[in-house]
């Protein structure tokens, strides 16, 4: 498999875990990922979670997207680093970096 097709892939599946959230679900979770952003210097997706409350969508990976969408707005930069996720039986989560609140 060539880069090109690896990335095709992995844009098609983020495409359809976006779909399996509703708009509702998608406009308060990003609102949670900017709260977290103001609040956290550095936070994994357990970390929306804990501070938003957030209830989870019918899809479990609808958050991937919208981290996303958070760091091309600038709200956020994925690190090198990965922390163990509660949520996700301790598989290594990205850290993210805050670019809000005075972090950067």
């Amino acid at each position: 498999m060539t880069f090109e097709q690896a990335l095709a892939n992995r844009n098609l599946a983020l495409d359809h875990v976006e779909e399996g959230a509703e708009d509702e679900w998608r406009t308060l979770a990003l609102a949670a990922v900017r709260r977290t952003c103001e609040e956290r210097d550095e936070f994994i997706s357990d970390d929306i979670w804990a501070v938003s409350g957030l209830a989870a969508p019918r899809e479990s990976r609808a958050l991937g997207p919208v981290m996303l969408h958070a760091a091309r707005m600038g709200w956020c930069v994925k690190t090198d680093r990965v922390r163990p996720s509660v949520r996700s039986h301790l598989s290594g989560k990205p850290v993210w970096r805050s670019r809000l609140g005075g972090n950067e």
